[in-house]
């Protein structure tokens, strides 16, 4: 009876396994040119993803879309805590990859690529409860943050396991870092709709962005880095290693 349940259980394996869809580009594991094949596939993809892909219950990415953002408040000159939601991020398809870097052993791995994107748009609620310059501000209301020519790296990293005969990845860590050389950011309905006083905060702002994104930054590349690696997941999970990189 055992080994007719392990059977089982290796034949049910065997039939959830799934293959990535035609439009994938699948790279050899042995080519030379391992890594520049990397590079364009993962470009190719997230052009894919611009769609949702059923078979892997896959969503679009265009926008990707998160539930919520916690930012504290640790800054001297903009001391404001966030709460951003309904967050929805425009153009990740456009990026390009300029370089990758994988990295396989016995039962782990790790990929790291590095992109540019001339453009990514961040649209959201905002909850603001702190100070700016010398103005106490505690509103909500919609906001916009505008990242222009930015670079980005980003890793992902686990081990290969054997399930039901089939070797497939697990996604263990993520990360995501993102470096743009200019940035807008805007925030409506600011001190109750106040026109002015708004328009003193955004200029603020703008002026400081730099500083701010260093500061900030970390809770949004976070929040961007667990919601790719829920996509990494997803297909992982399903699509065995041999089916992702031909042997």
């Amino acid at each position: 009876m055992k080994y007719f349940a392990l059977l089982l259980l290796a034949s049910l394996c065997s039939a959830l396994a799934r293959k990535l869809p035609s439009s994938f580009t699948i790279c050899k594991l042995n080519d030379p040119k391992l890594n520049e094949c990397y590079s364009r596939a993962t470009e190719r993809a997230l052009k894919i993803l611009r769609e949702p892909i059923p078979e892997l219950s896959l969503p679009s990415i265009e926008p990707l879309k998160i539930d919520r953002v916690d930012v504290p408040a640790d800054s001297n000159s903009i001391n404001f805590r966030q709460t951003l939601l309904n967050i929805e991020v425009y153009n990740l398809t456009n990026s390009m990859v300029n370089r990758s870097q994988l990295t396989f052993g016995d039962d782990t791995y790790h990929m790291k690529s590095i992109l540019y994107n001339p453009l990514v748009t961040i649209k959201g609620i905002a909850e603001l409860d702190g100070k700016i310059l010398v103005l106490q501000i505690k509103d909500k209301g919609p906001f916009e943050i505008t990242l222009e020519r930015s670079t980005g790296v980003f890793e992902m990293s686990g081990r290969i396991v054997d399930k039901g005969g089939k070797r497939y990845l697990t996604v263990e860590r993520t990360a995501c870092k993102l470096k743009p050389d200019n940035a807008i950011i805007k925030f409506e309905n600011l001190f109750e709709g106040n026109r002015e006083l708004g328009e003193i905060v955004n200029a603020a702002l703008n002026e400081h962005w730099r500083e701010i994104l260093d500061e900030l930054g970390s809770a949004y590349e976070e929040a961007l880095a667990a919601m790719l690696k829920g996509y990494g997941q997803r297909i992982v999970n399903k699509v065995p290693f041999e089916n992702l990189f031909a042997q």
